[in-house]
C-alpha cells in the first residue's frame, strides 16, 4: 500500500512540475492567443491565407525544381 501512495505522490508532483513548466514557457499563453486570433478571422480571410500560402509554396517548388535541373546539366 505504501508503494501505491508513494507512486501517487510522485505522479502528482510530476504533473505539478509539468504544469509549471508549460506555464513558465508561455506555451499556454501562445496557444490562447492563437485560438483568439483564429476565432476572430472570417472564413474568407482564412481561405485567402491558404490560397496565398499554396501560391508561395508552388513558387518555391518551381524554383527548387529549376535549380535541380540546372545542377543536373552541369554534371553531364
Amino acid at each position: 500500500m505504501s508503494w501505491i501512495l508513494i507512486g501517487g505522490i510522485v505522479l502528482l508532483l510530476a504533473l505539478f512540475l509539468l504544469g509549471l513548466f508549460f506555464n513558465s514557457s508561455g506555451a499556454l499563453v501562445i496557444a490562447q492567443e492563437e485560438k483568439e486570433g483564429i476565432e476572430h478571422e472570417t472564413p474568407e480571410e482564412i481561405a485567402k491565407e491558404v490560397e496565398e500560402e499554396e501560391r508561395v509554396n508552388k513558387e518555391i517548388l518551381k524554383e527548387e525544381e529549376g535549380n535541380y535541373h540546372s545542377v543536373g546539366q552541369y554534371e553531364e
